[in-house]
């Protein structure tokens, strides 16, 4: 995949003072991989999340994309499948300031042990594939309004299996 257009909005981002993050909606057999984070984490605790996290300075989209599976999975990246969203948010900072994000959320298959990920201690308590008769679970833990990780792997689901 060409990596051109998200390089070019990674660095746009940037200039509008935006911290880059990459997520993976990483695919197995009309299945996507989710990990529950830690309970002492800062942003999403205890809830389910993918695969992915923030790019350093220095890297490119796809460099971090690399390391974030790796460390968070042991898995390394076979194919990114596609770029599935670019999304703005904002948390809270600890100056009272926000902390400005762009994410991008991007279908991947990866190579490894995919039944015995290695998880990354501290971080994260729990991962699994999920198929559309358990995505429900991807709302656990978050409030009534959150549903980007479900809305984000159901999506993704729909596009891969047929409908019913």
């Amino acid at each position: 995949m060409d990596f051109t257009d998200i390089d070019r909005l990674y660095e746009e981002g940037l200039s509008q003072g935006r911290q880059g993050v990459v997520g993976c909606l990483v695919l197995k057999s009309g299945q996507v991989f989710a990990q529950r984070r830690s309970p002492d984490r800062k942003l999403f605790p205890d809830c389910w999340d993918l695969v992915g996290g923030h790019i350093e300075p220095g890297e490119t989209p796809l460099v971090a994309l690399e390391r974030e599976l790796f460390e968070e999975t042991g898995w390394i990246l076979d194919e990114v499948l596609g770029l599935r969203r670019v999304v703005d948010w904002e948390t809270p900072g600890p100056d009272g300031h926000p902390k400005k994000r762009r994410e991008f959320v991007l279908a991947v298959s990866v190579v490894g042990n995919r039944q015995h990920p290695q998880l990354e201690v501290g971080k994260v308590t729990e991962g699994r594939w999920f198929g559309k008769d358990d995505v429900e679970i991807l709302n656990e833990n978050r409030p009534d309004t959150d549903h980007y990780v479900y809305d984000l792997v159901l999506e993704e689901l729909s596009r891969c299996l047929p409908s019913s």
